[in-house]
């Protein structure tokens, strides 16, 4: 959590700089103006705030690992919004009978709501930042919470990612209590964070807490980008982790290394197993570049042609994978 107030104290921080015509500007994210990410971060953390208050979901709801909460759905026009805010779980949660939900009565500005009201905007994200600040204070990070979504059909159950043997985030204790802001990912009490894929209709679904905040990491370092904001060091140190392991989770295998120092090292890919000495085929990236790889923010020709990644070897190529997570 200490991570995620950090990316967000960084964003409002600009935001409350920003003049009110900034708002109106493009962001980085197509179609988007500054005014629209920042409002759709808005909605992202109340709904983060309303899932940490909620009930637990139905024993019978599949759980989601934080990757299939990002990228899980399908993709819709950039209008509707994502898996985060304006889109299908941009309602997570539903506060138990008579609490009130933490976003309650703070409307923060749609899609379409440009600048007239750009004070109103940092306000209100401020006051976002304060409620779900509040709703996960003291909150059990390891429990299910339920997020809302317009259909279970085809989302893969926890463990199917950002679980595997050579990832990242698989040690519940690790990543559940560390003092710099880690999250668990993938297991509880050394076992796959339960679920299964699947589930039909429109309900609740289930998601542990902590995967939720570290969607929200993730989110909160690709939108800060979007609008020019350097993120936090510890909180792009998660996103460059939970980017890894989703990696690994796609592309198996032991071919090629990919290197985001000073944050990651993993082994990917199928083909010949590198054992010793230099590897044959090594991809090295920085840290933000990376990001913006697996958020599809930065084109894979781009990165290369400008040195922010270095490929070397035949199959030193992640196209193939790219984007690794759906951040809309």
């Amino acid at each position: 959590m200490p991570a995620l107030i950090s990316q967000w104290q960084r964003i409002a921080d600009q935001v409350d700089a920003s003049a009110g015509l900034a708002f109106t500007r493009p962001s980085r994210l197509p179609g988007r103006s500054v005014a629209d990410v920042v409002g759709h971060l808005a909605r992202s953390i109340a709904a983060l705030a309303d899932a940490a208050v909620s009930a637990p979901p139905p024993a019978t709801a599949p759980t989601l690992s934080t990757s299939a909460y990002l990228a899980g759905c399908p993709a819709g026009p950039p209008s509707a919004g994502g898996l985060l805010a304006g889109g299908p779980l941009a309602d997570a949660g539903h506060p138990p009978a008579g609490r009130q939900s933490p976003a309650a009565g703070i409307d923060a500005p749609g899609p379409d709501s440009p600048a007239g009201s750009a004070a109103g905007a940092r306000s209100r994200l401020r006051e976002r930042i304060a409620a779900a600040v509040a709703a996960v204070d003291g909150a059990d990070i390891g429990r299910l919470v339920t997020v809302t979504t317009a259909t279970g059909e085809g989302l893969p159950a926890t463990g199917e990612s950002l679980t595997t043997g050579d990832g990242y985030m698989t040690n519940s204790d690790e990543f559940l209590t560390t003092g710099d802001g880690g999250l668990a990912v993938g297991t509880v009490d050394g076992g796959p964070a339960g679920g299964t894929g699947g589930g039909a209709g429109t309900g609740g679904t289930g998601i542990r807490l902590g995967d939720l905040l570290l969607a929200e990491v993730v989110a909160g370092v690709v939108h800060g980008l979007d609008i020019g904001v350097e993120p936090a060091r510890d909180a792009l140190r998660l996103a460059v982790k939970a980017c890894a392991g989703e990696l690994v989770a796609r592309a198996p295998g032991r071919s090629v290394e990919v290197r985001v120092p000073p944050f990651a090292a993993v082994q990917a890919v199928e083909g010949p197993r590198h054992t010793r000495g230099t590897p044959p085929n090594v991809v090295e990236a920085g840290a933000v570049a990376f990001v913006e790889l697996a958020a599809g923010r930065l084109s894979w020709a781009d990165a290369t042609a400008d040195g922010r990644v270095r490929a070397g070897g035949a199959r030193a190529d992640l196209r193939p994978y790219l984007p690794l997570l759906r951040v809309a």
